[in-house]
């Protein structure tokens, strides 16, 4: 199991999420799962995936639910701007294997 953690608006665009689905077009769909911070809940481009949406105050709890129900080997993160020790805070709470993408020389 996969989690890609994302952040999708109407200012960032969707590209990430883009990326990520032909990133992983070839893993069974039901392995991957999305957790997304978005303004835009009804956008027709959550169709057909398994997106759970979260918010800056959710995400922990949010992670670490999913991590705990779904036994993901990796967290795959792709936001636009990392909040400052983000991926060596979710590599030490959550003990799983995290790939990153603009990480903005954050190299925790």
């Amino acid at each position: 199991m996969y989690l890609i953690r994302l952040d999708i608006s109407r200012k960032i665009g969707t590209g990430h999420l883009r990326r990520m689905s032909h990133l992983t077009n070839k893993i069974a769909s039901n392995n991957i799962f999305f957790l997304v911070n978005t303004d835009n809940k009804n956008n027709i481009i959550f169709n057909n995936k398994n997106v759970i949406f979260t918010d800056k105050k959710n995400e922990l709890y949010d992670y670490k639910s999913l991590l705990n129900k779904l036994n993901c080997k990796f967290i795959i993160l792709d936001l636009l701007h990392y909040p400052d020790k983000y991926i060596e805070n979710i590599k030490k709470i959550f003990e799983t294997k995290i790939i990153s993408f603009h990480e903005y020389e954050d190299y925790s």
